[in-house]
């Protein structure tokens, strides 16, 4: 092919060269010439896909997405054209992977025989220096003091005798007599293919010390079992980095994963999880609650959010919203209200309580206390007007059944209304919310509870079994306060036919947490039951009807921490149900303690077993043992017999 020359620059300035494709322009200054067009852009030369491109085309490479290999299209001397990889393909530096971990096995079973050849000439060493290598062996499963295949004297232990433990016939237990007692010198290496125990930590295997040259040792493991109920720990350094239990596998530190694409799968080969350099991929389903979530999970959740809101704002145009305009100031002035103000007004003056039965008219100024403007246009006749306090204590509830001032230059709209519920007063000067809505469907305004507080007339009841056959009704009381002082939560009790009220009350800040009742709790004859602890004040009793049986005090030396209450004469005090001796009735009254009349004082009465040294005994028992005497008197003097 004829070389390309470049024409004179006074005769022409720019240039293509035809073998290229590349254009070029004449620069003064630098005096030469400039590229300024290449032929072809780096995506017009490299084809990207899983598969060649078809037909070829102008491409001479191609990049596989699915070998992540680079291909140049070459064609021979022949005309015979394919595409060939230009850099080693990853199989066959996977296939030299397996070739280099095959030798490393190679190699330590050469090690393993190398030992096993030592071992045996030590043996042989030691039989020609001891003379021992003519005796035979001894089996046993206790350790031998005599050879038992010679008789005396000759029976007695040589320097080099040898001895297998045979207790356990699968792992013989090797020992050799040094003339004083014997040592074990079989059995050191872990040997065994059919599986076999070593003691002591498993440090380094094949390779170099890293401590030494930087090079760690490596080990090929094809099947380590730690036992059915221990753990395995790999460790650097003295410190777990990965450790595997019953629970599963734990890692210590950062996992690494140093491949182009690595899968992980579930127990029936499904793909979960796919790591490469592009980042992670979730290939699992995404139906229960703790299922990972992708881009395209929450994408697809936020367009049926997004589709959500818009339905919802449509429903709440159409149903005519409560809508909340601003903050006023209560007042009782004469005059119509200024800027920033509300009014009530009575069919014969102002008044400031919003549960008087007698207001009409509410007038409102237009711009409320932060001077914002609000407009009423949209108002109508049948809706309901609330006001309330900022801090939801007083409010009141009107029907609007007629509207004026909304148009023209007028400053404060009038709402002819009905009142419909109220609570308390608007002290003037306090700020107040103000609200317009529809009656909800289902019923007028007033025959709904209010959010902001409200009293009802009928019972409440909460019932969630209509929705579920697995459900639990609740009911929340939720405060806030900064200590135990007073209460966070509390139910109030009240009978209008007394002056009494009954308070159940919730206490909790920090590690402490209390239920209170102000008033006494009758379990009208139920029981208590799963009681952690009862704890009482000093001085409180545990009685029958009105009878205090059971005082429970502090204690001091002069006072007992116990105390059970005498009640009246002839009766029993206090007493302990067992079998008396000479019965096999297990209620009988074996020890109790009996109130008798009278000035003699009360006893204690024990009827039980007296047949060991630690047993109780009564005054029967002690007669029975002491002796019987007979005192006689003669000529002036005593006689005992």
């Amino acid at each position: 092919m004829a070389a390309f020359n470049f024409p004179d620059p006074t005769v022409q300035q720019t240039v293509v060269n035809p073998i290229t494709g590349s254009t070029y322009q004449w620069k003064e200054p630098p005096g030469k010439w400039v590229l300024t067009v290449s032929v072809r852009d780096v995506s017009d030369i490299i084809w990207e896909g899983d598969n060649p491109p078809i037909p070829i085309g102008d491409y001479k490479l191609w990049y596989s997405t699915d070998t992540l290999e680079l291909y140049f299209y070459y064609c021979d001397a022949n005309g015979v054209c394919a595409w060939v990889p230009t850099s080693v393909p990853i199989q066959v530096l996977e296939d030299l992977n397996a070739f280099a971990a095959q030798a490393e096995v190679d190699i330590d079973q050469l090690q393993y025989k190398q030992q096993i050849l030592q071992n045996t000439v030590d043996q042989i060493y030691l039989d020609s220096q001891t003379g021992a290598g003519n005796r035979p062996p001894i089996f046993s499963a206790t350790e031998p003091d005599k050879h038992p295949d010679y008789t005396p004297p000759q029976d007695e232990l040589i320097s080099g005798d040898i001895w297998y433990d045979n207790t356990d016939p699968e792992n013989l237990e090797q020992y050799i007599y040094d003339g004083t007692q014997w040592i074990v010198f079989g059995g050191q290496f872990v040997h065994r293919k059919g599986g076999d125990t070593m003691e002591g930590p498993l440090s380094v295997m094949g390779g170099r010390d890293p401590d030494a040259d930087g090079i760690e040792s490596t080990v090929k493991v094809y099947n380590v079992d730690s036992g059915r109920n221990g753990d395995l720990q790999l460790k650097r350094a003295g410190q777990t980095k990965i450790y595997c239990s019953t629970d599963g596998i734990s890692v210590q530190g950062n996992l690494k994963m140093n491949v182009e694409a690595s899968k992980l799968k579930s127990s029936t080969n499904t793909e979960l999880l796919t790591f490469n350099k592009a980042g992670i991929f979730y290939e699992g389903t995404y139906t229960a609650e703790k299922h990972i979530a992708t881009k395209k999970n929450l994408d697809d959740t936020e367009q049926i959010l997004q589709n959500g809101i818009i339905e919802l704002a449509e429903e709440i145009e159409a149903i005519a919203p409560s809508v909340e305009r601003g903050l006023f100031v209560s007042t009782t002035r004469s005059n119509v209200p200024v800027d920033g103000e509300f009014m009530l007004k009575t069919v014969t003056g102002k008044t400031t309580a919003y549960d008087n039965p007698d207001i009409a008219v509410i007038e409102i100024s237009k711009q409320d206390n932060d001077g914002i403007t609000h407009t009423f246009a949209d108002i109508e006749e049948g809706q309901y007007l609330q006001l309330f306090e900022a801090d939801n204590s007083d409010y009141g509830l009107y029907r609007i059944d007629a509207i004026a001032g909304v148009g023209g230059a007028t400053t404060v709209v009038t709402f002819t209304v009905t009142p419909v519920s109220g609570l308390g007063e608007a002290t003037e000067g306090d700020l107040a919310r103000l609200k317009i809505f529809s009656a909800p469907e289902g019923g007028t305004a007033d025959g709904f509870v209010l959010k902001t507080g409200d009293t009802m007339s009928g019972n409440l009841t909460i019932d969630k079994s209509t929705n579920s056959t697995n459900s639990e009704a609740g009911l929340i009381l939720k405060g806030s306060r900064p200590s135990t002082t007073n209460s966070a939560a509390t139910i109030t009790f009240e009978n209008d036919q007394s002056n009494d009220l009954g308070y159940l009350t919730y206490r909790s800040f920090g590690s402490g947490q209390w239920f209170a009742f102000n008033q006494d709790v009758d379990l009208n004859s139920n029981g208590l039951h799963s009681v952690g602890r009862i704890r009482m004040q000093s001085g409180a009793y545990i009685g029958s009807g009105t009878n205090q049986r059971i005082v429970i005090r502090n204690g001091s030396s002069g006072e007992a921490g116990v105390e059970v209450k005498r009640t009246a004469d002839n009766t029993r005090i206090l007493t302990i149900l067992g079998k008396p001796s000479g019965s096999n009735s297990s209620s009988g009254n074996f020890f109790y303690a009996y109130a008798n009349s009278g000035s003699g004082g009360d006893a204690i009465n024990y009827t039980g077993k007296i047949d060991s040294s630690s047993n109780l005994v009564n005054k029967g028992y002690v007669d029975s043992k002491l002796p019987q005497y007979t005192i006689t008197k003669n000529n002036g003097n005593y006689y005992v017999s």
